[in-house]
């Protein structure tokens, strides 16, 4: 059978798809590109925030409209969409043959291979996460080929105010770091060239086994089978950043472990960190950001931000576009508030407007281009080592890439011009700043350094 799967959300969901996606092949089933050349599509679904959800729902529909026609044998439907509202899926679109939920994803093959429709296999309390089967994880093909998505854990312990993550995905569940060691040995192998690490929260990784096993432990075990692969860090938490871990970064940042930290601080106002139960206040963000940037050479920080959120005021928004504006982080995303159904945050009041929270992000987005641009001005001329990602998105003579600094679909790019030769998606080439603009790069080629 022709399988086509559509991924939505972030990149745990990727992780998931890749891994059903090994699951289908190992099945006997053959993977396709085109719904329109499927005869079953499995669409693995976000519900994190409203425009998720709506997204989601959109691409469901186009393809039960595709299985009417009688293109489609079947549509699977899977993931966070799914653990949040699946009783009124199955309700509303009688053209889904199954539902699973977040930890339900390996049945997805039998779902294709049985002949009942309409069943739904939901898991209250997400159990052990999928790559307990280290045969699987070792079948999985990442879907950006040289770059891989690495699940340290599932699940989350905290209760921010506004997530509803822990509903959906459950509580913190870390994998063994021997089963994280000998995934990445088996994508360095396969010839990957960046390792992305992420969790729900990198930095609680080991919490859960309460035998002093923590981020650093693991990134220590990492660190030698990685070979000449990037480990790039995500979705730390200020919480979870401590002289250990600044100290492990400063000793080991290079050209393996990237200097490199993305940690969502969310907001800077101690009422709307409050609102949101953040667990602290401005002091210790400020307290994080300067260790970091004192700590650790050469290091490139992302964050993000909520604009909007309950509890934030005029004096509130302009104490966190301030903060902004004061140049700490290289790379920030900001998104407008969305209440969600079954969050703390959702009953909470006063709330400013949802317009108001989108031109609230857009002035913080704006306050952090001016940042962005005067960064990578002071990058002309220097030397960087660039990870070819292929032709250019934007113009089909260019070819893009990426530098330490930049992570995949969310930092901006680095454009190879006047290149000797053709570069080959996964080439790290040794390269020289030649232009800046906002967020990307225009380099030269020096030499090959693979």
């Amino acid at each position: 059978m022709n399988i086509c799967i559509i991924t939505l959300g972030c990149p745990k969901n990727e992780v998931d798809s890749e891994l059903v996606a090994a699951s289908l092949q190992r099945g006997g089933h053959r993977l396709v590109d085109s719904p329109e050349a499927a005869d079953a599509v499995v669409v693995n679904t976000c519900g994190f925030i409203q425009p998720a959800v709506e997204e989601s729902i959109g691409v469901i529909l186009e393809m039960a409209q595709l299985k009417e026609t009688g293109a489609l044998k079947k549509l699977i439907v899977s993931g966070c969409l799914v653990q949040r509202y699946h009783s009124q899926l199955a309700e509303e679109i009688p053209e889904i043959d199954a539902l699973l939920g977040t930890a339900d994803h390996l049945e997805t093959l039998d779902m294709l291979n049985s002949d009942e429709t309409h069943q739904v296999l939901v898991t209250p309390k997400p159990r052990a996460i999928l790559e307990s089967d280290p045969d699987l994880v070792a079948a999985r093909i990442p879907r950006m080929g040289h770059t891989a998505y690495v699940r340290l854990s599932e699940g989350c312990n905290r209760r921010c105010a506004y997530c509803i993550i822990p509903q959906l995905r459950g509580t913190l569940r870390s994998r063994p770091v021997a089963d994280i060691v000998k995934e990445v040995k088996g994508l360095v192998t396969a010839g990957v060239k960046e390792l992305i690490l992420i969790g729900q929260e990198t930095t609680a990784y080991g919490l859960d086994m309460k035998d002093g096993t923590d981020i650093v432990t693991l990134l220590d075990a990492l660190m030698p089978v990685a070979g000449s692969a990037w480990l790039r860090l995500m979705y730390t938490h200020p919480a979870g950043i401590n002289n250990r871990f600044v100290e492990f970064f400063a000793a080991n940042a290079g050209d393996v472990l990237l200097p490199y930290i993305d940690v969502p601080i969310q907001h800077i106002d101690g009422r709307v960190l409050k609102a949101m139960n953040r667990g602290h206040g401005e002091k210790r963000i400020r307290q994080v950001v300067e260790q970091l940037r004192s700590g650790i050479p050469n290091l490139v920080l992302r964050t993000t931000v909520i604009t909007g959120h309950p509890g934030e005021d005029t004096r509130g928004f302009r104490k966190l576009l301030s903060f902004v504006e004061e140049g700490w982080f290289d790379r920030l995303g900001a998104f407008p508030y969305y209440p969600e159904e079954g969050t703390v945050s959702a009953t909470l009041r006063p709330r400013p407007k949802h317009a108001t929270a989108i031109r609230r992000a857009d002035a913080v987005m704006a306050a952090q281009t001016e940042v962005s641009r005067e960064r990578l001005q002071n990058m002309m001329d220097k030397r960087i080592s660039v990870l070819v990602e292929g032709p250019s998105e934007e113009h089909e003579l260019l070819t893009a890439g990426r530098y330490y600094g930049q992570a995949p679909e969310i930092d901006g790019v680095v454009y190879l011009v006047d290149a000797p030769t053709q570069p080959v998606a996964g080439q790290v080439l040794s390269c020289t700043v030649t232009q800046t603009h906002d967020f990307d790069l225009e380099v030269e080629v020096v030499e090959d350094e693979d």
